[in-house]
């Protein structure tokens, strides 16, 4: 194999026209945000971003290309849609609740981030519906609708749940409502929360928190 061959070989590692579909379609949303706030995609956060990205839609492509991951996989992620015929690949699924008022880069990130970490075959996003810790929020039909259509710009990688629509559950309720959309699937679930969760009690109000609560819901269900 010559040289010319082996550069050819490499910049293809990490080509997918499925990736490539997604680096466009968000790379004009960002292109468009910076002739918005009337800067530059020189300067910061943009630089950033769009560097972050790259890198991290190279990694999926990479794994997409490999077979590693699967983004393809049929999961239910509401009650409203129809049943899905079951595999016997066990599907590794993150599921990522967030408030996604409105959703952000970092969420956005974050979710790429775990699933190139992790080699997850898609993410799920579970918006939430009312939480009474966050008065401030903006109505949940809203932020779902904001939030469906800047996930379907990373589609198949993210997907989107109404599950908490109508609800006031927390996140570490609702992955199990997804897990009980899909009882016959077998699911590796990966749960998705920002560091200020990452902790057995609220140091704040003393409640219970993310671990505490997965570990008791694993225990009741």
């Amino acid at each position: 194999m010559n040289s010319a061959e082996l550069i050819n070989l490499v910049s293809h590692r990490y080509y997918n026209p499925v990736v490539d579909a997604i680096r466009d379609r968000v790379f004009l949303e960002l292109s468009t945000m910076v002739k918005v706030l009337n800067s530059a995609t020189t300067r910061s956060p943009f630089t950033d971003i769009f560097s972050t990205l790259n890198k991290l839609l190279d990694d999926a492509a990479f794994l997409l290309n490999t077979g590693a991951i699967n983004p393809f996989i049929n999961v239910r992620t509401s009650p409203d849609q129809a049943k899905v015929p079951v595999t016997d690949t066990t599907l590794r699924i993150g599921v990522y609740p967030v408030a996604a008022n409105p959703l952000h880069w970092a969420h956005l990130l974050i979710g790429l981030s775990a699933l190139t970490m992790f080699n997850l075959d898609s993410v799920i996003y579970i918006i939430a519906g009312n939480d009474p810790r966050k008065p401030a929020l903006i109505s949940p039909q809203t932020r779902h609708r904001m939030g469906k259509k800047v996930l379907a710009l990373f589609a198949p990688f993210f997907k989107y749940s109404p599950i908490a629509l109508d609800n006031d559950l927390d996140g570490e309720a609702n992955i199990f409502k997804i897990l009980a959309l899909n009882p016959q699937q077998k699911i590796d679930a990966h749960y998705i929360v920002g560091a200020d969760h990452y902790q057995r009690i609220n140091p704040a109000t003393g409640a219970l928190d993310t671990i505490q609560k997965l570990e008791d819901n694993i225990k009741n269900k």
